[in-house]
């Protein structure tokens, strides 16, 4: 982790609700993760198998969870997007 990254302050209420969203994405192909910072959902859906994207503005957080997917051998199922979501929403293309 990068020093000064955004992270959930309460891990036990985090991992709650990474379960809750891998839960209801179960068998998901595709997944967003918006406002991703390091990929706190985007790498736990990748391991059940979606190909996610992740958007995040703060290019410490694309740079940290872009290499935390590599080390994972995720990095072929999720692409980090620098970018403000609005923004991104408006103008993506799939």
């Amino acid at each position: 982790r990068v020093s000064g990254q955004f992270s959930q302050v309460n891990g036990f209420i985090n991992q709650a609700l990474v379960q809750a969203v891998c839960d209801a994405a179960t068998g998901a192909k595709n997944a967003y993760d918006l406002y991703a910072g390091d990929g706190n959902f985007a790498l736990p859906l990748a391991q059940q198998g979606a190909t996610v994207t992740a958007v995040e503005m703060n290019p410490g957080s694309v740079v940290n969870g872009s290499n935390i997917a590599r080390e994972q051998g995720l990095a072929e199922r999720i692409r980090f997007e620098k970018g403000v979501v609005e923004k991104w929403l408006r103008e993506r293309r799939d």
